[in-house]
C-alpha cells in the first residue's frame, strides 16, 4: 500500500507539477523534512521564502507518507532540505527521478552518526536472566536536530547555500546565522551545566530519539523501543528490573507515539510518563523546555 502510495503521488509531479510553476514576483518556495528545519532556515533566511514542511505537526518521520498536494507544490520548489529521516529513503531518490531541476541539500552532511542502539547496548553489563534473541544495529540515528551544536553544524550548511544561490542577500544571511549560532552555543552551555546539577544522568525513554542531547548533555537515555520493535515481554522484564535498581520513576515518551507500553512499566515501577515533543517548530523555546522537564523529572 505504501509503495502504491508514494508511485500514485510521484505520478503526480508529472501530471501536475507543470501547472502550478511560481507566479511572478511570488516567493522562491523551499522545503524542509521537519518543523525544527523550518525555524532554522527562518533564523537564517527571515521572511524571505515560501517554506513548506513535509511532515506535519503530529505526524512522525518514521512512517509519513507526503500527500499529494505537498508533491505538487514540491514542483514549484527550488531546494529541498533534507535531514536523513526515514521517509525520505523510500520518498527522495522518486522525486529526484522527475524533478531534475529541484536542488537537494542533505544538512546531515559532515555529522558523525550515531549508531542506533540494541537491546545488548543498554544491557550488555546488567545482570538479567535468561537469553533473549539476538539483535542487530538498525542504522544510524536520524535526530540529529536535537542537538544544539550540531545544529550549529546544520545551519551553516543551510547559510551556505542560500549565501550561495542568493549572493544579493549573503550579508543578511550570514549576520543571521551568527546571531543563530551564538544563541545556540549559549543554550547548550546553559543546559550542560544544568544537567551536571543532577546525581543520576540516566533516564528512561519510550523512543530512542535523545541519542544526540544525551552525548551533548552527558546524559544516558535507556529507550524502551529499540529498532524500531516494541521489547518482548522477557525484554520488558530487564528493562523494569534494570530501571527498578537505578530508582528511575519516570519515562519520557513522545507526543506522536502510543503511549501504552510506556504506561503499562509505568506502572509497574511505581512511576509517571511525561511526554516531550522532540519535533516542536519553536526549536530554543524547545530545548529550554524540554531542559526543565527533565530537570524536574530526573531529580
Amino acid at each position: 500500500m505504501k509503495k502504491l502510495l508514494v508511485n500514485i503521488i510521484i505520478l503526480a509531479i508529472v501530471f501536475l507539477a507543470g501547472g502550478c510553476a511560481k507566479q511572478n514576483n511570488s516567493k522562491d518556495v523551499v522545503f524542509v523534512s521537519i518543523l525544527p528545519q523550518k525555524y532554522f532556515v527562518e533564523r537564517i533566511t527571515g521572511d524571505d521564502f515560501d517554506l513548506q514542511v513535509m511532515v506535519v505537526p503530529g505526524a512522525e518521520p518514521a512512517t509519513y507518507e507526503p500527500t499529494t498536494r505537498q508533491v505538487v507544490k514540491l514542483g514549484e520548489a527550488e531546494v529541498f532540505f533534507t535531514i536523513g529521516v526515514p521517509f525520505e529513503k523510500s520518498f527522495i531518490p522518486k522525486v529526484k527521478q522527475q524533478l531534475k531541476e529541484l536542488k537537494f541539500v542533505a544538512t546531515d552532511q559532515g555529522i558523525e552518526k550515531l549508531h542506533s542502539p540494541t537491546f545488548d547496548d543498554i544491557f550488555k553489563d546488567s545482570s538479567h536472566e535468561g537469553n533473549h534473541e539476538e539483535h542487530h544495529h538498525e542504522g544510524a540515528d536520524p535526530h540529529i536536530w536535537l542537538a544544539p551544536n550540531l545544529v550549529i553544524k546544520q545551519s551553516r550548511t543551510i547559510t551556505d547555500y542560500f549565501v550561495k544561490n542568493y549572493p544579493d542577500r549573503a550579508d543578511y544571511y550570514e549576520k543571521n546565522y551568527s546571531a543563530f549560532k551564538e544563541e545556540l552555543a549559549v543554550i547548550s552551555k546553559s543546559s550542560r551545566a544544568r544537567f551536571k546539577e543532577i546525581p543520576n544522568n540516566e533516564f528512561l525513554c519510550f523512543h530512542p530519539s535523545w541519542g544526540y542531547f544525551a552525548q551533548e548533555f552527558e546524559l544516558t537515555q535507556i529507550p524502551i523501543e529499540l529498532e524500531g520493535k516494541e521489547p518482548t515481554p522477557q525484554e520488558q522484564q530487564a528493562i523494569i528490573k534494570y530501571v527498578k535498581q537505578k530508582n528511575i520513576k519516570v519515562i519520557f515518551v513522545q507526543k506522536q507515539f502510543n503511549r501504552r507500553i510506556a504506561d503499562s512499566i509505568a506502572e509497574q515501577i511505581g512511576g509517571v510518563v511525561v511526554s516531550l515533543d522532540p519535533l516542536a517548530e519553536d526549536y530554543l523555546q524547545n530545548i529550554e523546555e524540554i531542559t526543565s522537564i527533565m530537570l524536574e523529572n530526573m531529580k
